[in-house]
């Protein structure tokens, strides 16, 4: 039997934290994940996720390795040990990634990749979180979450309006605009209830720092082996202290500063 295509999202808020989160760590290239759920009727619920350290960064796109696809799937495969047994089996439903100062909406390349994607599983989804869009009227940043799936039409529409283009009174280029590669899915927001996968998320949040942190000590690695000299390597070396520096303030001391609240709410409740 052909998998059902999602047509909606469930989102459990804390892998929503966690996801927006790590968009927010980088303002210069995108970040990526994977997403972990289940099918509910034809609704796809994500109740975990998977941040993957970037072997190569772009500003315009992210790349998921074979092998971390590979990890990934092993790693919600020892998931099912101590899954709660009321909820289906978890398996890879998705993937999400950022657009910092860019739209939303996906690109031809996010399109294509998420075509790849459901030639393996028609049940996945791609999760898009805009950033740093600043919005000029209100001086604030905003922050845009959209699930979106490949269009199984679109070819079929396009060769439609072709073919009816000498009957119809709109342009040609009017008529290829209303039609898009892709679906835009509706998103809901859910409390997680049991608690073995609320603990894992939020190590998922706390994991965050070590995940960036990796990163960058891989790019200094990289930029040392090629630049040899000494001067740029203490240059690359000041500049990944500077990071680090950054990053501590912006992400890490944020997450550190929420988890002790929490346990001084969770002590003054047992008194």
């Amino acid at each position: 039997m052909e998998e059902q295509r999602p047509r909606a999202v469930q989102l459990s808020k804390g892998v929503n934290a966690v996801c927006q989160t790590h968009a927010m760590s980088s303002d210069k290239e995108e970040v990526m994940g994977l997403l972990v759920g289940y099918m509910r009727d034809d609704c796809l619920v994500i109740v975990d996720c998977i941040q993957l350290p970037r072997n190569e960064k772009h500003p315009d796109r992210v790349e998921i390795a074979s092998e971390q696809l590979v990890e990934a799937m092993e790693e919600v495969e020892g998931m099912k040990r101590w899954w709660p047994p009321s909820l289906p089996e978890p398996r890879l439903v998705g993937w999400y990634h950022s657009h910092p100062h860019i739209t939303v909406l996906p690109s031809a390349v996010d399109v294509s990749t998420q075509k790849r994607y459901e030639q393996m599983s028609s049940a996945w989804v791609g999760l898009i979180f805009g950033v740093f869009n600043h919005h000029i009227p209100r001086a604030s940043d905003r922050y845009q979450l959209i699930a979106f799936v490949a269009n199984p039409d679109y070819d079929t529409q396009m060769a439609d309006v072709y073919s009816r283009q000498h009957s119809s009174d709109q342009s040609e280029e009017e008529a290829c605009a209303e039609i898009k590669p892709y679906v835009l899915l509706p998103i809901s927001y859910c409390n997680e209830d049991h608690e073995p996968i609320k603990a894992r998320v939020l190590r998922r949040l706390c994991n965050l720092p070590e995940v960036v942190k990796m990163e960058a000590r891989q790019s200094l690695d990289q930029l040392s082996d090629v630049s040899g000299e000494s001067s740029a390597s203490l240059r690359h070396a000041l500049a990944y202290c500077n990071f680090i520096n950054e990053h501590v303030c912006i992400n890490a001391l944020p997450i550190y500063n929420s988890r002790q609240s929490q346990k001084k709410k969770d002590a003054i409740s047992l008194l």
